[in-house]
């Protein structure tokens, strides 16, 4: 049994990897390999079983394939995330940012003491992307608390945004990921899935061999 479970880990493992990489250089997440990734965990659970196979051993195979699908499915949807959000978690502040930064958080502020701003024509806090783009008075205000900050007061806020951004980018990625390996799931992606949790079962039982007997 210790023997037919490291086949099949060994099997399903490959198979994911394989998945993912596919996935990954094609751009396109092709689901019948879903099935192969079936009939590989079977076969390395049949290959470490011997003839000492049965439903037990069907069963066992059928879970690690499941998992073993799940977790290549998931691979490829971590690599499309990390493709696409790779320049937006690498974000590098200088003192140029960190003033965006700070004139992000007085925006914050002066809402909540309902301090009134008034923003150039056509801008909002939305689309604010440079320092003309926010209201003088706010800006007036960023400068003056930047430059009332000691070089090691301004090192360590530059190094405490960027940390707190990236901490921010590094759960929305998180849960765009758990979003998209969910959404993920059309109705072939369950045909696949199926086939090979029956095929993973069919082999690792031994009923595959068994078939081929009988004919």
């Amino acid at each position: 049994m210790m023997k037919g479970l490291f086949g099949a880990l060994v099997g399903g493992a490959i198979g994911a990897a394989i998945w993912a990489t596919i996935s990954h250089y094609t751009h396109y997440e092709i689901g019948w390999i879903a099935w192969g990734i079936g009939a590989m965990v079977g076969v390395g659970m049949a290959a470490g079983c011997g003839n000492k196979m049965g439903l037990s051993t069907g069963i066992l195979a059928a879970v690690i394939a499941a998992a073993s699908v799940g977790v290549g499915k998931f691979a490829v949807v971590h690599l499309i995330v990390t493709k696409v959000t790779q320049g937006a978690t690498q974000i590098h502040f200088d003192v140029d940012k960190s003033k965006m930064y700070m004139a992000d958080q007085l925006v914050e502020e002066y809402k909540t003491n309902g301090k009134e701003m008034k923003w150039p024509q056509g801008k909002t806090f939305e689309d604010a992307e440079l320092p003309s783009d926010y209201p003088k008075d706010l800006w007036k205000d960023v400068e003056t608390r930047w430059t009332a900050m000691t070089p090691d007061a301004q090192q360590a806020y530059t190094a405490s945004a960027e940390a707190e951004v990236h901490e921010r980018m590094g759960a929305a990625v998180a849960e765009f990921e758990t979003r998209g390996f969910l959404s993920s799931f059309g109705l072939f992606d369950l045909l696949w899935f199926g086939l090979a949790i029956v095929t993973a079962f069919k082999i690792g039982s031994g009923m595959q061999a068994g078939a081929g007997d009988e004919d």
